[in-house]
């Protein structure tokens, strides 16, 4: 997390060592995710994580800032092909990549913009918004709310496509197939 400010407090208590409990918080301002040439993005950040290792629960909010997607806007490709013939678009499969106890952990973490999240370049214009909650455990997280794309404007060579709003909704009871 590069080029940002970041403070961790809080403690933990080691008495029973099979199971310590723990009352962390992370918050940081303007922490770099992600810069290359096609995107920049940063984030301020507000987590806690409290309870023990048995059973915790990681809540808190992610408010991304500076935002910038220098490329063409292309969501499909981040999608990843139902193995079945003929289904959906899928979103990666989460579940199972974190193991052991941390697994069970709850998780309440907002996700939205704290400053406009822009789509930049000769043959696009836009914003992203996203309203997007992550819940369910750490070993098996669930996405709710939405994606919204306002404004998006796309030129090509003899005709212009305007998008005031296009929405992409999280479904709880299908995960990795968005609305």
């Amino acid at each position: 997390i590069g080029a940002g400010v970041f403070k961790l407090s809080g403690g933990g208590d080691f008495s029973d060592p099979s199971d310590p409990s723990f009352d962390l918080g992370l918050e940081g301002r303007e922490l770099l995710l992600v810069r290359n040439r096609d995107m920049r993005l940063r984030t301020n950040v507000r987590l806690g994580l409290r309870g023990n290792l048995s059973k915790a629960t990681l809540a808190g909010e992610i408010g991304l800032i500076d935002g910038r997607i220098y490329q063409e806007l292309e969501i499909t490709p981040l999608l990843q092909p139902d193995p079945s013939a003929g289904g959906p678009a899928m979103l990666p499969d989460l579940a199972g990549l974190v193991t052991g106890p941390p697994a069970a952990w709850d998780l309440d973490i907002a996700i939205r913009n704290d400053s406009p999240f822009l789509i930049v370049g000769d043959l696009a214009g836009g914003s992203i918004e996203p309203d997007v909650t992550v819940r369910g455990t750490l070993g098996a997280p669930v996405l709710e709310g939405a994606v919204l794309a306002r404004d998006v404007t796309a030129y090509l060579p003899f005709s212009t496509v305007s998008i005031p709003e296009a929405r992409i909704a999280m479904n709880p009871a299908n995960p990795r197939v968005p609305d």
